[in-house]
């Protein structure tokens, strides 16, 4: 889709966000709403000095962290919407 998730038009299994922690955290309550129950988020292209404030962000939204991969100073989050 390429876009911000307020273009979707219902909610979704799965959100693919590779992008930096300052904009997919002002993105972060509209992934929240377009997101079924128990679905995934991948969270990519997040500097490791940010990371803990976007896990801390989407914690306290009601997901839970499954995976968190690094390379580099790169991290991407897989989370679960509870």
């Amino acid at each position: 889709c390429g876009n911000s998730p307020t273009h979707i038009n219902e909610q979704v299994d799965i959100i693919f966000a590779n992008i930096i922690a300052s904009v997919i955290k002002i993105m972060a309550p509209s992934i929240k709403d377009k997101l079924k129950i128990s679905g995934i988020l991948i969270a990519s292209g997040i500097i490791q000095t940010k990371c803990e404030e976007v896990l801390n962000l989407f914690t306290e939204l009601g997901f839970e962290l499954i995976e968190k991969r690094t390379l580099n100073e790169w991290v991407c989050l897989i989370l679960r919407r509870k």
